[in-house]
């Protein structure tokens, strides 16, 4: 989207050089750097924002100086701006607008946004990316560059399904490899006036290259007291298939319930409340499914065990002697399976 020169205003002293640079101060000794004042750089939620400051000049003076540093022009916006030229300044980049007629616009739904630095404090940049974002940060000695790439998520905040979906698909983001998923819900919500969750299915499923996951609620028709949660499970190496159920889960209260306010029904599923001693059970066994998305008519493994140890300091392991029916919880049950992300 911009790529220009920062420039800098830059003491040296034999191996060491002090220097403003993109707002921030940075100290380098020798062949590594520090950074002493912090620049403008956040990225929080889904949210960046990254004022360039630019320093044009290229005098130099050497004994005694002074240097005054003055605003020549007013901020301007770089993005979601539409061309490669804002007002007299002009930089090169073949992307903008993205290359394909596809105009800049707020927010990026999709993709990443990457900054990149390139600068002799280049390894206090890194460092100073890495504190302030979730990001992926990398450095490139031979370049003296520093670059942090940041992935955008999907959706934001509430959303109607008609208009994220795209090939049947909805794409989940921000879990971070080597740590096991500790929020995992969703509320379905009908449209004010709408018809209510009458012989309702919903639920999610993932693949990979060796896991499948799915789960699917169901609320009967007619008016019912209760509703179904099934869960499951393969792995496609070993052909394992593993299969969890509640077909009597209490519709009014709990962590997979209805709830009625407005004129509008909401479908709340929370796989991650309570704890493998107080959560919603489920039972070990045939689940015999409708309206599952993946196909899971092969036979389960009726002599199982289930351990997790994951990086995060979670430590619990399950085992069980007794076949064909065996209870763990919903929130056991989700953060055991789910570790890898959708």
């Amino acid at each position: 989207m911009y790529n220009a020169s920062l420039g800098s205003v830059s003491y040296r002293n034999d191996d060491t050089v002090i220097g403003y640079q993109g707002g921030g101060v940075w100290e380098r000794r020798g062949n590594g750097s520090v950074m002493r004042s912090p620049p403008e750089f956040n990225y929080r939620g889904a949210t960046l924002t990254l004022p360039v400051m630019r320093v044009t000049s290229d005098s130099r003076e050497s004994g005694q100086t002074t240097a005054v540093v003055t605003r020549q022009s007013d901020s301007r916006q770089v993005f979601p701006n539409a061309s490669a030229s804002d007002g007299d300044e002009d930089w090169s980049d073949e992307g903008a607008p993205y290359g394909d007629d596809t105009a800049y616009e707020n927010p990026v739904t999709s993709g990443n946004v990457s900054v990149t630095v390139k600068s002799q404090f280049y390894q206090a940049w890194a460092e100073y990316f890495r504190t302030r974002t979730t990001g992926e940060v990398s450095v490139d000695h031979d370049k003296h560059q520093a670059r942090v790439k940041l992935t955008t998520v999907d959706t934001v905040g509430e959303f109607t399904l008609n208009d994220v979906i795209s090939n049947d698909r909805l794409t989940a983001r921000g879990q971070a490899p080597g740590h096991s998923l500790t929020d995992f819900n969703v509320t379905f919500q009908t449209e004010s006036g709408g018809s209510d969750f009458n012989n309702y299915y919903g639920g999610f499923y993932m693949e990979s290259d060796y896991h499948q996951f799915e789960y699917l609620v169901h609320v009967p028709g007619g008016n019912p007291d209760t509703l179904e949660l099934h869960m499951f499970y393969r792995d496609k190496r070993t052909g394992e298939q593993h299969e969890w159920s509640n077909t009597s889960v209490d519709i009014d209260s709990g962590p997979v319930r209805i709830e009625e306010s407005g004129g509008t029904s909401k479908l709340i599923v929370d796989l991650t409340a309570g704890d493998e001693n107080d959560g919603l059970n489920l039972t070990y066994g045939d689940a015999n499914p409708d309206e599952t998305e993946l196909d899971w008519d092969d036979p389960l493994d009726e002599d199982v065990e289930f351990g997790h140890e994951g990086e995060d300091g979670e430590t619990r392991t399950f085992t069980e002697t007794t076949r064909r029916r065996r209870t763990c919880s919903a929130a056991t049950t989700s953060r055991n399976l789910a570790t890898s992300s959708p």
